[in-house]
């Protein structure tokens, strides 16, 4: 079972990791296919890696990202608006396919 436990952020590192998690959840709803059963399904996540160090973690059941798509030749809007909040948080974004698309935000509070 997991743990829960409270993590308190500053305003300024909020409001950009809310419009993340929205971007990501909105981008789940516009790309993820159906399975046979008519299911969609995504987990968000926040796990505690060391001190300080949190990633947050999106996982969804689609067909993940095209092939070849990379932070160097990203053609989404969505996926831009993710790095570019990360950015702003002085946290690191990373994206890839494992049983569909996975995006991972690494960030120190």
């Amino acid at each position: 079972m997991n743990s829960a436990y409270k993590v308190q952020i500053d305003i300024e590192t909020a409001i950009p990791l809310g419009l993340i998690i929205n971007e990501m959840v909105t981008n789940f709803f516009k790309h993820c296919a159906r399975d046979s059963k008519g299911k969609r399904s995504f987990a968000i996540s926040l796990t505690n890696i060391s001190d300080n160090k949190f990633v947050f973690r999106f996982v969804d059941s689609g067909k993940g990202f095209p092939k070849g798509t990379s932070l160097d030749n990203i053609n989404s809007l969505g996926l831009e608006l993710i790095d570019s909040l990360s950015d702003q948080i002085n946290a690191k974004f990373r994206f890839f396919n494992e049983n569909g698309a996975n995006c991972e935000i690494l960030l120190e509070l």
